[in-house]
């Protein structure tokens, strides 16, 4: 093209392009990128589109599944535009999720552009910005393209008086978390897990009082849980899995707290005894998720702990031993279908120099992890189940205890088990063949047990030969049944 044409030419032409091709024409001319990339350009490109309903679904904003895949493709000048002059007060107030499922507009792993002009609104009520799809590689968001180019969360996002729910999780996110998140007082929920964060968790958190929901696993957090927590008394579930946190759990956790019903903090550093006495917790209100595994936790089991937990996760902990089997039949009990436990680990916890009690855990139907290894059971196991299968068992782990005889075949009829682990015992024999027909099966560890003779890969996980892990390292040459 002539650099002569006048540049209102070019903008009388180009206002007529849908804005998802206007990238295409940046490197034509430079008089071609000035008009392009103006504000009165992409105001009057996007009226057309939008006034003749061009663009679909993106003139309603509270439907954002378009918006994420359109929107991210404009120039940095069309989505400040968007959000100035269509995204007004009058619209917003509908806007109630953002979810960054399927951006296409990445720039080294940041999100760049108008973003920040969506989140500097006032009204703005839930903002999820979590890794969008297990396919697609973890990546670095930056919402403020200058003041997070470094992926700390930014402290503007405290300014989000009327948010209500903010997830930033399966980021790359590091630094502290802002103090200025203490001024989202309509938050319920926050999710920063599965993100590189460090340093303690601010005090100011405490001023969250409207928290239900608070998910800050996987991250590199230090130091103590504060006092100030003391003050969520609508938090109902609280996630702090796989820090570095220290000290003890403080009292208020059981006792000041009188929502939560879910607390996870294993693979942390937390120490101390757990309390015994908890009697100003509500009679009515009991533990359902419940996990503190890999932590320096020791001195006695409460009785609190045996109630309706739905998901128990003790193991690794340092509790006084030996612990008697009869204090966890409250936990297998006959309970009510909503009420049933799923999920059992007490693992490297000493319940029994005894036979692996196999009633009092199989009768319970609805179990679908059990890990007993370590706990010290001893003897065989019996070639028969006097009740009925553990049908639904996914994950059965009795590694690192004494048990010995042969294998007995009643575990080919656990038909959804996925994981069996009877590594460090003391079976003898050869493998059953019917073992090698188990389909559902992806891991098997036989190792550490010498008097067991071995068995070949290709006959474990039935036709799924790659899927298949399992060692036998050090047992004798393979020997069918």
């Amino acid at each position: 093209m002539s650099r002569t044409i006048p540049r209102d030419v070019y903008f009388q032409i180009l206002i007529w392009i849908h804005p998802r091709d206007i990238p295409k024409y940046l490197q034509l001319c430079r008089s071609v990128y000035e008009v392009v990339t103006s504000y009165a350009f992409a105001m009057s490109n996007l009226s057309n589109f939008i006034g003749q309903n061009q663009l679909g679904t993106l003139q309603a904003p509270y439907n954002l599944d378009h918006l994420d895949l359109n929107w991210f493709e404009w120039l940095d000048m069309h989505q400040q535009v968007y959000c100035d002059r269509f995204l007004d007060q009058k619209k917003l107030h509908r806007l109630t999720d953002i979810v960054w499922r399927h951006s296409k507009h990445r720039s080294n792993g940041r999100i760049t552009g108008g973003f920040a002009h969506i989140v500097n609104m006032n009204r703005l009520k839930d903002l999820y910005l979590s890794q969008p799809s297990q396919h697609l590689p973890i990546c670095k968001i930056s919402i403020f393209a200058t003041i997070a180019s470094n992926g700390i969360i930014p402290a503007e996002l405290g300014d989000c008086m009327h948010l209500q729910q903010l997830d930033l999780s399966g980021n790359k996110f590091c630094g502290a978390i802002p103090d200025s998140f203490s001024k989202l007082s309509k938050l319920f929920r926050l999710n920063l897990g599965h993100n590189e964060l460090s340093g303690e968790l601010p005090e100011s958190m405490g001023n969250l009082s409207a928290l239900w929901s608070l998910d800050l696993a996987h991250n590199q957090l230090t130091g103590p849980i504060p006092e100030s927590f003391s003050r969520l008394t609508k938090l109902g579930s609280l996630r702090l899995s796989n820090n570095r946190l220290t000290n003890e759990l403080p009292r208020f956790l059981f006792t000041q707290l009188p929502e939560l019903t879910q607390f996870e903090a294993a693979n942390n550093q937390f120490s101390g005894e757990l309390p015994i006495d908890t009697r100003t917790r509500p009679w009515n209100l009991q533990w359902k998720h419940f996990s503190i595994e890999n932590n320096s936790i020791s001195g006695n089991l409460p009785d609190w702990l045996f109630g309706t937990c739905q998901t128990l996760n003790l193991g690794q902990c340092h509790f006084s031993v030996p612990i008697p089997l009869s204090r966890i039949d409250s936990l297998i009990a006959e309970r009510s279908y909503h009420d049933q436990l799923t999920f059992l680990s007490l693992s490297g916890i000493q319940l029994n120099d005894a036979p692996f009690p196999v009633t009092r855990f199989f009768d319970h139907l609805c179990i679908e992890h059990l890990d007993l290894s370590g706990c010290g059971f001893s003897g065989p196991l019996p070639p028969t189940l006097p009740g009925k299968v553990p049908w639904n068992i996914q994950f059965l782990d009795l590694s690192d205890n004494k048990l010995d005889g042969d294998l007995p075949l009643w575990f080919k009829d656990m038909t959804k088990l996925k994981v069996l682990r009877l590594r460090g015992n003391r079976f003898v024999g050869v493998v059953p063949r019917e073992f090698g027909e188990m389909v559902s099966l992806r891991e098997w560890d036989l190792s550490g047990n010498p008097g067991l003779e071995n068995v070949k890969a290709d006959r474990l996980g039935g036709r799924k030969k790659n899927t298949v892990v399992y060692e036998i390292a050090g047992c004798r040459r393979v020997k069918w049944c």
